[in-house]
């Protein structure tokens, strides 16, 4: 028939019979130190849960400046999505609604 040879698939073993599970380690087999323990996120006192942080002093000093969301974030070299969870928690701490109330609000920044 036109020259072409058919082949048939190579034949499957079953590798889940013919191979172990492999043993479990000691502790005196393991090789290497034994792996770093995760820390827990560190907390903020609650004292200054209301302060506002470095970062989110300097993005409200650029807001108040008139600078949107998206340009304050290209200068302080963040992307805009951070500079966004910046003025939530900004908005958040001082209880004010709209950039606008962020603008006449006295701050000492």
């Amino acid at each position: 028939m036109n020259g072409t040879v058919t082949t048939s698939p190579p034949a499957r073993r079953n590798w889940a019979h013919s191979c172990s599970p492999p043993a479990p380690l000691t502790a005196a087999a393991r090789p290497g130190p034994p792996p770093p323990r995760l820390r827990r996120a560190r907390r903020r006192d609650v004292s200054t849960t209301t302060e506002l942080t470095a970062q989110e002093r300097q993005v409200a000093a650029l807001v108040r400046q008139g600078l949107s969301n998206r340009a304050a974030a290209a200068q302080l070299f963040v992307s805009p999505r951070t500079g966004d969870f910046h003025l939530r928690n900004i908005f958040g701490k001082l209880g004010v609604t709209s950039r606008a109330e962020l603008t006449v609000l006295p701050l000492d920044l």
